[in-house]
């Protein structure tokens, strides 16, 4: 369950549109400094419940699209929205995205979108 990143960044890089947009930068919870733009970060957070039998989990997983242009910031979303939304493999038994926000930098250099999603397993 906690290598749960390596199934989020294997979808993302699988995607050679994904990839030749953001230049392969592709970051689990923060990406290096000065890393040009766009990028992608995800993060994770991990909700377990538990009975006397078993546990279950459910992983929640934000992913940001970052870009200093608008569109592209939207580009980017849209591309992992298509990737992750409805993915099921093996053990996972659905990636669904239940939330999308946007930001801008105080600046108003940089767009983000993020998408929030929920990972289910069989």
């Amino acid at each position: 369950m906690l290598k749960t990143n390596e199934i989020i960044y294997k979808i993302l890089t699988s995607s050679t549109e994904l990839n030749t947009i953001v230049n392969q930068n592709i970051y689990a919870i923060d990406a290096p400094i000065d890393t040009p733009l766009p990028l992608v970060v995800y993060s994770r957070s991990i909700d377990l419940a538990h009975n006397k039998d078993y546990y279950t989990a459910e992983i929640d997983y934000e992913i940001g699209c970052y870009s200093d242009n608008y569109t592209e910031s939207l580009d980017i979303a849209q591309i992992i929205f298509d990737l992750i939304n409805n993915y099921e493999e093996n053990n996972v038994k659905k990636i669904l995205i239940y939330s999308i926000n946007e930001e801008i930098s105080d600046t108003g250099s940089i767009f983000l979108q993020k998408l929030n999603c929920k990972m289910k397993f069989n």
